[in-house]
């Protein structure tokens, strides 16, 4: 059984994890009234899922929700039985249709789950590298697409004497 102290300090958890994702919403706006781009990340049966801002955000027809398992993306943790893949279902509300699609993968199914529980869930808090290397690759395909027509210029180091 919880303690009064321990239940004081979980509901302050709480109350400042709705408040950082109030802000995180709250500048969404902005940055899709500016022709910017967002993509947010939480577990799949998060009880943010269910908050006001949220809401809103997952019914504004600029935004999409991709959905994903991570070990698709090869988040791996350990239990008893050794090393195995950590399926951590995940949302990813976001303005770029680029992202929506990359972001959307889910569980090949060839492989055994460890269950994030006993302390394993902390550290399936850091993305695995493919899915940092996915975002990448998506925002880079997102700015093609949007520059369409627009002439591409080359990045060259200041030493470089092969400038364009």
């Amino acid at each position: 059984m919880r303690t009064h102290e321990g239940k004081e300090k979980v509901e302050k958890a709480r109350e400042d994890g709705t408040r950082h994702l109030e802000f995180c919403c709250k500048i969404y706006a902005p940055q899709m009234a500016a022709g910017r781009y967002f993509i947010h990340e939480h577990p799949l049966t998060a009880t943010s899922c269910a908050t006001e801002c949220m809401t809103k955000l997952r019914e504004c027809p600029a935004a999409y929700t991709a959905e994903a398992h991570m070990c698709a993306y090869g988040m791996q943790t350990k239990d008893k039985h050794g090393p195995g893949y950590a399926k951590k279902a995940t949302k990813f509300p976001t303005n770029s249709v680029v992202s929506a699609r990359a972001l959307s993968r889910r569980c090949p199914g060839n492989h055994r789950h460890v269950h994030l529980m006993e302390g394993r869930a902390r550290a399936a808090a850091v993305g695995p590298q493919e899915l940092c290397r996915t975002i990448c690759r998506a925002t880079l395909e997102q700015a093609k697409a949007d520059a369409g027509d627009l002439m591409c210029i080359r990045c060259v180091d200041d030493n470089d004497d092969d400038h364009v």
